[in-house]
């Protein structure tokens, strides 16, 4: 049953039945930030909702929900690089089932905004967060030849597909999916972003750098740029 609005949730002694995985964390500032992109994930995801976390008594992200994925965009990334994202979206609605109908939105970056990591990919699979590495190979390929090498872009897109047409139980933690048209999946992924670049974006020179740039990647907190990996 889905909880009462104003419902906690507290974990405790998370490893005290099976203290042999405390062997496997890192370090408590790696763990912690692993959690805060898990978080930035689902704000993402659910963007209607509220989402908050807090560390060491000290609340380090936020977001406010009852909105739309702009807003949780301001809330993940940063009001300023959230200023700047693109709009991309397409449709295959000649798809049959149970590939079809097939949809993609969300928002991308124009190619003077990049990151060194590519954490800031995001991908959700039927409002499902995903790190699939050839969904990524789709997304960078559409970026292909516009930003630097090393580099990578800010993306948020969701696909919308027939429950039927994704696996996701290939993987343990479901973070990757199969299915069951890929080609199809990632020509409308990379059809989405070019066309997005294409109509809407200034291409600029592959050396440039966005004025934010210098600012830290890592989460800092209300209005600071989160770090969702994808």
């Amino acid at each position: 049953h889905a909880a009462p609005a104003g419902t906690t949730i507290t974990v405790e002694n998370l490893f005290n039945a099976v203290p042999a995985r405390r062997k496997f964390l890192r370090q408590a500032s790696t763990e912690t930030a692993l959690i805060h992109d898990l978080v930035a994930r689902y704000a993402l995801a659910f963007p209607d909702r509220a989402f908050s976390l807090r560390s060491n008594e000290r609340e380090v992200f936020r977001s406010r929900g009852g909105g739309g994925l702009e807003a949780a965009l301001v809330a993940v990334l940063g009001a300023e690089a959230a200023a700047v994202m693109l709009p991309a979206a397409t449709e295959r609605l000649d798809l049959p089932p149970p590939s079809g109908p097939l949809r993609v939105a969300g928002f991308v970056s124009p190619p003077h905004q990049h990151r060194a990591t590519r954490r800031y990919v995001v991908l959700l699979v039927n409002g499902r967060p995903i790190q699939d590495p050839r969904l990524q190979h789709a997304i960078l390929e559409a970026y292909h030849g516009m930003i630097p090498k090393g580099r990578y872009p800010l993306v948020v897109l969701r696909v919308d597909l027939p429950p039927s047409g994704v696996d996701v139980n290939v993987h343990p933690a479901k973070a990757e999916v199969r299915f069951r048209d890929a080609r199809s999946v990632y020509g409308a992924l990379q059809h989405a972003v070019r066309a997005a670049l294409q109509e809407r974006a200034p291409i600029a020179p592959a050396g440039r750098l966005f004025a934010g740039e210098s600012a830290p990647t890592s989460p800092k907190g209300n209005g600071s740029p989160a770090s969702p990996s994808a």
